[in-house]
């Protein structure tokens, strides 16, 4: 059994990193960054298989941290992400790496799916219903609306003998 986990854990698995920048770093050393993070798994035995461009966006909230005694409040930052493959033992060791970086402000490791990305959900469109134009209204008396219930009566087969 300990022989299957260690043959299992020799095995390169997918994994998926998503990771917020600090803001402050100036546009032009964003590609930096990123290149020492790419360093940082390759440095661990991993292959890169696919990486998003770091784009500046607003955060859902803001994230407070502290740094060098000071309380920071970021309300955007860099995203980014990568797809790689590594031996599940070095996830660990990955992980406290990035624990250091002073550029980071989150990071998230994942379980890659092999798999292709799910289909998006089927949306229904709601067919627009035919209008319907109401002609003239006829107007009716009384007398054809007795009459017309007499007959809806007679068809129906009721017998009246026992009706008080």
């Amino acid at each position: 059994m300990a022989e299957e986990i260690e043959q299992n854990d020799g095995e390169p698995k997918l994994y998926e990193l998503g990771f917020l920048f600090d803001p402050a770093i100036p546009e032009d050393s964003v590609t930096v960054e990123l290149t020492k993070i790419n360093q940082f798994v390759e440095s661990h035995k991993g292959t890169i298989e696919s990486s998003g461009t770091p784009v500046l966006r607003a955060l859902a909230y803001t994230i407070e941290l502290t740094k060098a005694g000071k309380r920071l409040k970021y309300s955007q930052a860099y995203f980014s992400w990568i797809k790689f493959r590594m031996i599940p033992s070095e996830i660990s060791a990955l992980d406290l790496e990035f624990g250091k970086s002073n550029n980071l402000l989150r990071h998230i490791i994942l379980h890659g799916n092999t798999g292709s990305v799910a289909p998006a959900p089927i949306r229904y469109v709601k067919k627009d219903v035919a209008s319907t134009e109401i002609g003239e209204v006829k107007k009716v008396t009384e007398a054809e609306i007795e009459k017309e219930v007499e007959n809806l009566i007679a068809s129906t087969n009721i017998a009246t003998a026992n009706v008080p």
